[in-house]
């Protein structure tokens, strides 16, 4: 079964949700999640309004990488620049990628993998500050990968140009 049938039917299923930005307009990558993240993100949970606020941050972030703007990416994940959007992760066999907002403190990390060109699987949201072991951000998003997709592994290429649309590689 391909991927794109394996998304269609984790969505028909309740799966996964498409995302798209608040505002409208033209989409240039899709975003598809776990309903979790979506509740989390968009503040669903009981949540204060300083929690609610860090929450818009991530939400802004993933808007930005849905309408296209240039995201700056990283496929090193032990040698990176520190204004990196978008950051392959270690096992970087697993495909796993973080859009890392940190902008604001606290920092997050929006863990997931590439399906196809311009089309991400977001799959868990961590505070980067709260995490006791980075990789546990990675290890969730790769479980969720697998219970999600089966022995299927995400899309990698050797550059970001192959994953997505208007993104700048850092050397």
């Amino acid at each position: 079964m391909s991927i794109h049938r394996q998304i269609a039917e984790a969505m028909s299923n309740g799966k996964l949700v498409e995302m798209a930005p608040v505002g409208g307009g033209p989409q240039l990558r899709r975003v598809i999640a776990i309903p979790d993240v979506v509740s989390e993100l968009y503040g669903r949970f009981a949540w204060s309004a300083e929690e609610k606020a860090e929450m818009a941050g991530c939400v802004s972030k993933l808007e930005e990488f849905m309408v296209g703007r240039i995201f700056f990416v990283s496929m090193q994940p032990f040698n990176k620049p520190r204004k990196i959007d978008l950051a392959l992760t270690s096992p970087p066999e697993w495909g796993i990628f973080a859009i890392r907002v940190y902008e604001r403190r606290p920092q997050f990390r929006l863990f997931g993998a590439f399906a196809d060109k311009d089309c991400f699987i977001l799959l868990c949201v961590r505070n980067r500050e709260a995490l006791l072991h980075y990789d546990d951000g990675v290890e969730d998003a790769h479980d969720l990968w697998v219970r999600l997709f089966s022995i299927r592994p995400p899309m990698m290429r050797k550059t970001i140009h192959d994953l997505a649309s208007r993104c700048r590689q850092a050397v």
